[in-house]
Order: C-alpha cells, then structure tokens, then sequence
C-alpha cells in the first residue's frame, strides 16, 4: 500500500500569496490553455449558510497547484477562474456536479468540457465509485478519509489538509485514461461523454429555504396541528437565525430538537433540560424567541402545496402493471450489464415510461429524463412492455 504522502515529492504550488499568485499566472496558465486539466475543490458546506469554495486543486503535466480563495480573497482568482474553465481541452474531475456548481455560484463559470472519472467509473461493471476507493483498487493509494470533513474555511490548513486536497487531483489523469478505455471496450463511450456533457451544464448552487421542510422530519407530518405549526414556525426561525448569524441552519437548531420542541412546547426550554442547552449557546434572545414561538405558533400553512403534476394518462391499473414490468426489464438488464439500477434508469424514469401513450420509438424519445444513450439502447424493449401492457 501506498502511503498517503507518495505525491509529496512532486512539485506543489501553494497559491496563498502574492508571489505565488504572480507565478501561477506567468507559468501555468499558458500551460493550461489547450491542455486536459485534473481539478477538484473543496467547500464549506457544513458549517456557514452559504456553501463557499475553500480550495481549488490543479494538476498539470505532473505539478499540482492549491489556490486558495479564502487568503486571497475570491476576486482575486476570477480571471484565473475563467482561463482553468474555458481555455483547456477537457477539464477532468471526480463526482463533480458540485464542484461545477460551486464555481459557477462563486466565479459564474463552470467547464467548458468535463470528464469525469466517477461517471466513466459507473459504466464499467464495478460496485464502488468513490475516489478513495477507485484509487486504492488502481494505485494502491489510500487517501486520509478522516480529513474529507475538515473545516475548510480555517486558517492555516494542516500539512494533512493539503495533502489530502492534493491526492484529490494527483492521479486523475491516469484514472481517467483507465476508466475511459474500460468503458469504451464495454461499449460505453457515447453514453460516458452524454453524461459528462451534462454535468458541464449544471447550473449555479444557490441557497434556498423550503418553508416545508420541517415535513420531512420522519413522523411530523402527522402530528396535530398546533405541533405542526409549532415546526413550521420554528423552521421558519431558525433559518432566519442561520442566515443572520452566518451558520448552517443545523447548526442553529438540529432536526431532532425541531420535532422536539414542536411536541412538547415551551416548558422543554426548562433551565438545564437538553433542548434549552441547545439555544444557550446562541444567547438569552434566542430562547426567549423561540419560547415565544412555541406558546404562540404564528398560523403558517402546515399542508404542503401540490405539486403540479399532471394528471397520468393512463389507467392507475395501466401504469402499475408498466411500472412492475419495467423494473423486472431493469433488474435483468442490470444483471447483464453490470450497472446500478439507479444508475441505469432511476425510477423517476421508469415512472415517465409507464404513463406515456407513446407508441413509437420517436415519441419515446420525448420522455422526460431519458438519455440519448438509454432510447440508443432500450427503446425497443420499453416499446414492447407498453405495447404488451395497454
């Protein structure tokens, strides 16, 4: 086994100055422009409302460079931004629909052509798709998962820090010739470069808030009335107290003490109970605001609304009998092709298949969600199970 400091002995340029910054930009990003570029970021999604990129990682030509936004400010790497985006030849990343949106949310850029090793990784028949996985199996390189959930945005970074951001970039142009090559041999090639052309066009991570969120806190949903209107107000809080106060809304308040307080009101915020110690921290106004809350909840709307999907097409007997068969059609197909079912045809997809009318393979392709490569492939059989199931 490799160990985790096997890159140490390449070069490594810390952009966290002004003379490194100077650097970067005399004598890589020429280099960049044309070339196939290994880039991977790290956020802050963890601790602070809004998600932020903390780190930048580049590996080129067998150099590895960090850029590092918090120090030097975001602004500073703009240009930089733009230029690592728009002027190589493919730009290579592992999982990266958040690292495409992270930039386009903090530098509104995003890659012009992506290759990513996690999508090639999925159409070659293996069962795990993580970096730290797929480096060990090919390189025998163990990555510090222990540091994966560092926070980011603190200053000075680790020398364990750097160099597990560093193995994000190091090996992803000998992973990404592998795994493109083993999944053109099974037969994958246009389905792999569908797939990472829509990651290219992932749009901007934005934060919202979801007045019904508190639903999905298991049970809450069923509970009385006041109990719920207790959750929504206090879901309602304790986003505003997040966002002012600059933390994720957890933070502010975890899930488990929401659904508490909504059910036992105010008198859990005794002195020295738990669900008090959980609002000490922020300060005398926020217990106050909350016990307020909770011996009045403000009439929110506790029902979700509608969503405004269409009414099926087809009978309710149709489409469950579509839907059965389709899984069954999935499950086999999996089996011969080595893929994840999710992965393959997720079941929103199959959902969409089974209430269509569509009788040929040119309406088929209207489906919402289906892939070019999915009707290339299995139009056919998924005409047959409509046609066998009307």
């Amino acid at each position: 086994m490799r160990d985790t400091l096997s890159s140490s002995d390449r070069p490594l340029l810390l952009v966290d100055n002004d003379a490194a910054f100077d650097e970067f930009a005399r004598h890589w990003l020429p280099r960049i422009d044309g070339a196939v570029v290994a880039l991977d970021t790290e956020e802050d999604r963890t601790w602070h409302y809004h998600p932020r990129v903390a780190l930048v990682q580049v590996t080129i030509e067998g150099e590895d460079a960090i850029l590092d936004p918090v120090v030097l400010g975001q602004q500073r790497f703009d240009a930089v931004m733009e230029a690592l985006c728009l002027t190589p030849s493919g730009v290579i990343l592992h999982g990266g629909r958040n690292d495409v949106a992270g930039l386009r949310r903090d530098w509104g850029v995003g890659p012009a052509r992506v290759l990513d090793t996690q999508v090639a990784a999925r159409f070659t028949g293996r069962e795990r798709f993580g970096l730290s996985a797929l480096l060990e199996e090919e390189f025998q390189v163990e990555m510090d998962k222990a540091t994966r959930r560092s926070e980011w945005l603190h200053r000075p970074l680790t020398p364990r820090q750097l160099e597990y951001a560093r193995l994000d970039t190091v090996w992803l142009h000998e992973l990404w010739a592998l795994l493109e090559d083993q999944a053109a041999e099974s037969g994958w090639a246009d389905a792999v470069e569908e797939e990472c052309t829509l990651l290219a066009g992932v749009a901007a991570d934005e934060t919202t808030f979801d007045p019904f969120g508190w639903t999905r806190i298991k049970g809450m949903g069923q509970r009385s009335v006041t109990e719920r209107q207790r959750a929504a107000a206090l879901w309602a809080w304790r986003d505003g107290w997040a966002r002012q106060h600059d933390m994720h809304p957890v933070r502010a308040l975890p899930n488990w003490a929401v659904e508490q307080l909504a059910i036992r009101g105010p008198g859990a915020l005794r002195p020295g109970s738990g669900l008090r110690g959980q609002l000490d921290n922020h300060g005398p106004d926020a217990v106050e605001q909350v016990r307020l809350l909770l011996a009045e909840p403000p009439d929110l709307p506790v029902t979700p609304p509608r969503n405004g999907s269409r009414k099926p097409s087809v009978p309710s007997d149709t489409f469950n009998a579509r839907y059965a068969a389709l899984t069954a059609w999935r499950d086999e197909t999996c089996r011969e092709t080595g893929l994840e079912p999710g992965w393959l045809a997720p079941r929103a997809l199959l959902e969409s298949i089974a209430r269509t009318t569509a009788t040929r393979a040119e309406a088929i392709a209207s489906i919402e969600g289906a892939r070019r490569w999915q009707i290339a492939r299995y139009s056919d059989p998924w005409l047959d199970i409509l046609q066998s199931v009307s």
